[in-house]
């Protein structure tokens, strides 16, 4: 297995778990925060989905695009965002060779410059952080049961991976 495809099997695997979990959240907690200066339920989860994808996407195509700033009015909404922003992100992982780790990309608002393998391992701990969050977000709105693990097997045979 190519390095490449070990980081998407292993991303897909915290990904899964992420849609699994957009899928307990109704409309009325879209904009539940539990401080007030803190991103909205609804927007911590974009966040980490479009993020994600624009840092995949960076690796993959060499160019840095500011993910789009669009909010989810319903919760079916924001779960096909998710949805969405996945098959997405998987496809601009399957276009990256192993060579595209080892080049070097930036980060234009940080002046951050790095190997496309940093790249992705930052990609990777953010999707880890903010789903560690949204858990806490979910248990304080009322939802008991949380999806902690999520077949990796049928994770990666429903995301089409390579």
């Amino acid at each position: 297995m190519n390095q490449t495809k070990t980081w998407m099997n292993k991303w897909i695997r915290h990904r899964s778990v992420l849609e699994e979990l957009v899928t307990l959240i109704e409309d009325e907690h879209l904009n539940y925060k539990p401080w007030p200066d803190a991103m909205t339920l609804s927007e911590l989860v974009l966040h980490t989905a479009r993020w994600n994808h624009t840092f995949v996407s960076l690796v993959a195509t060499g160019e840095f695009t500011e993910p789009e700033d669009k909010n989810c009015k319903t919760a079916a909404e924001l779960q096909e965002t998710v949805q969405r922003l996945t098959k997405e992100t998987t496809e601009m992982f399957k276009s990256i060779a192993d060579v595209n780790l080892k080049e070097e990309f930036e980060l234009p608002f940080s002046n951050f410059k790095d190997s496309g393998d940093s790249i992705i391992t930052i990609m990777y701990d953010h999707e880890i952080h903010h789903k560690g969050q949204l858990f806490v977000y979910v248990r304080l709105i009322g939802i008991e049961e949380v999806p902690f693990l999520v077949d990796i097997n049928k994770s990666i045979e429903n995301k089409e991976a390579y």
